[in-house]
Formats: C-alpha cells, sequence, structure tokens
C-alpha cells in the first residue's frame, strides 16, 4: 500500500473503523473500504496524492486529458475509480465491477465515496472540483485535513498501526530539533 493509503486507512482506524485495503477487481484496485460497527457507517475511498499536481485534475496521467471540461474530467474520474473501468474518450463506464464488489464487501449499496487528494494545481478550482465531486455522488476530501485529525490523536495512546507510530516519530523528533535551534539561536 502506497504511504498516502497507509495514513488515510490510519485515520479510518483512528475513528472506529475496520478496514479493507487494495482490492483487486480486474486490472482495477479499490484503495480502501470502511465500515464502522458502531454506527455501520460505510466508505468506499480513493486515494490520490500528488505533492507537485502537474496539470489539472484528470482521470488519466496524459496531460492531454486535462483540455477536458471540468465536468467530464471529474466524472470519468467517479466512473473509474468508484463504477468501473471506463472509456477514455467518453469517460462513461464499461461495466460495474468495482460499485458490484464494493457492494458485496460492504453488504449493502448505501455507502459514502471519498476522493481524497493532496495539493489542487491553481489552474483548478477547489470550490468547484468539491461541487462536481459533490454532483457525482463523491465526497471530496483533502488529505491535510485528515492528516490533521490524526495529528490531534497521536500521543494520547501507544498506536498499533505503522502510519501513525512514524507520524508520532517524526513528530517527536522534529520538535525535539526546532527546540534545541531555538535554544542556540536564544
Amino acid at each position: 500500500m502506497d504511504p498516502a493509503e497507509e495514513i488515510v486507512n490510519s485515520y479510518f482506524h483512528s475513528q472506529g473503523y475496520f478496514t479493507m485495503t487494495n482490492i483487486k477487481v480486474g486490472l482495477n484496485e479499490i484503495d480502501i473500504l470502511a465500515m464502522n460497527p458502531r454506527t455501520r457507517r460505510r466508505v468506499h475511498a480513493e486515494v490520490h496524492i500528488s505533492l507537485k499536481p502537474t496539470g489539472k485534475i484528470r482521470p488519466w496521467g496524459p496531460l492531454k486529458f486535462q483540455s477536458r471540461p471540468q465536468d467530464w474530467r471529474v466524472a470519468a474520474i467517479c466512473n473509474h475509480k468508484f463504477i468501473g473501468s471506463a472509456h477514455k474518450m467518453s469517460g462513461k463506464p464499461r461495466n460495474r465491477r468495482i460499485q458490484e464488489m464494493v457492494r458485496t464487501l460492504l453488504g449493502s449499496d448505501k455507502y459514502d465515496r471519498w476522493y481524497v487528494i493532496g495539493r489542487v494545481n491553481p489552474k483548478d478550482s477547489l470550490s468547484d472540483l468539491r461541487q462536481s465531486f459533490k454532483q457525482n455522488g463523491v465526497t471530496l476530501v483533502l488529505f491535510q485535513d485528515l492528516l490533521s485529525q490524526l495529528d490531534t490523536s497521536l500521543g494520547r495512546a501507544v498506536h498499533m498501526d505503522d502510519a501513525r507510530r512514524y507520524l508520532e516519530l517524526c513528530r517527536a523528533f522534529l520538535d525535539a530539533r526546532d527546540s534545541r535551534r531555538l535554544e542556540h539561536e536564544a
């Protein structure tokens, strides 16, 4: 699992969810399925983190897709990630394999769909992106928001998952480094 997916998975664990990750569906993969046994809330989360986005948000790598209208790009992402493989010309789903697998594994067709992203290219408006995803039944979630919520839970208990332990170690030693630097400057 990729580090960003590990952190999102850790977020779900910190909120009391059980998760399944990296579920193969033909040539595609479901990043995270999460279910909270207390609230019965279910989530299908897809994680796409870019530190330096090279262009507008788009369903596939080639930059040629960034010239398509935003509504088309977002619909193609939603179809490809949450329904089934999508046609690159139309953006419409070829099948419903992903959706069917999620329904089977979560035991319900009532679940939230999250698309977790990192940085947004300035060519895209975050508020417009949120609205486009919402129109497709998907919540656009910012990675830094999940990370902030995870950060508030660090240090409260001994965490068993590697992602939270890693974040806790970074925070502890980076804070110590900053303290030493301030002492030297004083």
